[in-house]
């Protein structure tokens, strides 16, 4: 299964991520903390959206010690809905998506 431009194995192995996530990372070891992690998934833009693409996050985290809850596949919502409820949320103890996203 393919996400996209980036191979599956960096997604997967933490080689891509977003910048912030790198700085957090750093932040949180130099003060030694260690806290539940959470990610969420949000669209900003726009009117309604459907959501789609969960077999292909669900092939992503395969193996992987984390959470994820989401609305049912094809469902309709609207941007900025609270995603930790609605959308998607992945957490697990702090390493996981900070760790260059090792997912």
């Amino acid at each position: 299964m393919k996400f996209g431009i980036i191979p599956d194995e960096e997604i997967q192995e933490g080689r891509t991520t977003d910048i912030y996530f790198i700085r957090t990372e750093e932040v949180l070891r130099q003060k030694g903390v260690n806290p539940r992690e959470v990610a969420e998934v949000i669209i900003t833009g726009g009117g309604w959206t459907v959501l789609a693409g969960l077999e292909e996050v669900a092939h992503l985290l395969v193996g992987k010690d984390v959470n994820v809850y989401a609305m049912p596949e094809g469902t309709i919502f609207y941007p900025y809905e609270p995603v930790l409820r609605r959308a998607m949320r992945i957490s697990r103890w702090y390493g996981w998506c900070e760790q260059r996203c090792r997912c």
